[in-house]
């Protein structure tokens, strides 16, 4: 029986090797009818770009003032906590591992490496805890690390970026406001410059850190003035973006773990397609859902009777045709994220078709272990 509740579906729009994307949640946060008329520095968007110069600023005395789009913080880091039916799971729907020593992969026959020393540097300095992300030291991505409690427990990728806002705001030096969209830039009068904010209010900077995503950069140095409207920003065309999406199904009875062994490793049923180009007619053959997922990378807790587990198995994480099939399922109503529950007919359906999928793929191992009835 597929347990529903607590699934979730994760569809963004990333940057081509650009997947390991980062925002911040704010610790602080005011309206915008408190916003102050003159910062040191302004930054626009809570990402953890955003979150570290907030952090380092701050502490070199510097006033901040840190304006977000929505009420939801985080951005492309969106860790939701509290999942599962005893809300004590972690899905990281979007950012989730980092790299203290450069790892590598072939794709393509390209190598594809990631390293991120200042992740590193600063989880270290937070006296942040990390533990290995994948278990299989044969696997590329055995040295990457993900951010655990003192039990070892999964507690949220985001809490990198939370840690830095609350250093940044508990100096005094630094305001972080909610739902406070800037719709423009111009040159102050004096020195410095303005933000136009999109409650008519503007705010005064010594200097701005745009920490947002392609689009809505180039449609803010858009509607600003001179001579941000009058400059082409030609290296900021160069990226092209593609989109990708998460699928985790979580099961009372982690079968791929309790019956099969299964802690680490990728999977996906067959595929003849690129994930990183789409065709038109390039409709994937994985039926009757498409899989391409890794058994170590949900949330898993093993506190049952005999130490059998319960948890999170990402069933999808690519791009390419195979979202041809879970896009509509996406109501793509602004929030990335989707819970999928059982009681509705369309998710109902959506997780017996990933279910069946699933037990197609492991079908074999399963009879072996005499657990395809349960499972």
């Amino acid at each position: 029986v597929v347990r529903s509740r607590g699934s979730v579906l994760d569809m963004a729009t990333g940057g081509f090797r650009a997947m390991f994307r980062l925002a911040a949640l704010a610790a602080v946060t005011t309206s915008a009818s408190e916003v102050s008329s003159d910062c040191e520095l302004a930054i626009v968007g809570a990402g953890v770009g955003g979150a570290f110069a907030a952090w380092s600023a701050a502490e070199a005395g510097k006033k901040v003032c840190i304006f977000e789009l929505t009420d939801r913080p985080g951005g492309r880091i969106h860790s939701l906590r509290g999942q599962g039916p005893r809300g004590d799971l972690v899905v990281e729907a979007g950012a989730y591992r980092f790299a203290p020593h450069e790892v590598c992969e072939s794709v393509d026959n390209e190598s594809w490496c990631i390293f991120t020393p200042v992740t590193a540097a600063s989880v270290n300095r937070l006296g942040l805890r990390a533990a290995v992300y994948d278990p299989d030291p044969k696997n590329w991505d055995n040295k990457m690390r993900k951010l655990v409690d003192e039990h070892g427990h999964s507690i949220g990728y985001l809490t990198l970026v939370e840690k830095m806002l609350e250093r940044a705001t508990a100096s005094g030096m630094a305001e972080v406001h909610f739902r406070t969209g800037v719709q423009g830039l111009r040159v102050s009068n004096g020195s410095g410059m303005e933000l136009e904010l999109d409650s008519g209010r503007s705010v005064r900077a010594g200097a701005v850190l745009l920490n947002i995503p392609q689009g809505p950069l180039l449609k803010l140095l858009r509607n600003s003035g001179a001579p941000f409207s009058t400059t082409f920003p030609a290296p900021l065309y160069v990226p092209s973006s593609f989109p990708i999406m998460k699928l985790y199904i979580h099961y009372e009875d982690a079968w791929w773990r309790n019956d099969l062994g299964l802690t680490s490793g990728a999977f996906k049923n067959d595929y003849s397609g690129s994930s990183h180009v789409i065709h038109m007619h390039d409709v994937p053959p994985q039926s009757p859902a498409p899989l391409q997922g890794q058994y170590h990378d949900g949330d898993v807790r093993c506190d049952g009777p005999g130490g059998r587990c319960r948890g999170y198995l990402q069933a999808f994480y690519s791009g390419g045709s195979a979202l041809d099939f879970y896009k509509n399922f996406h109501p793509f109503d602004g929030e990335s994220a989707v819970h999928l529950f059982r009681e509705s007919p369309e998710h109902s359906a959506l997780l017996a078709e990933v279910h069946e999928a699933l037990v197609a793929l492991h079908r074999d191992a399963l009879d072996a272990a005499n657990a395809t009835e349960r499972v």
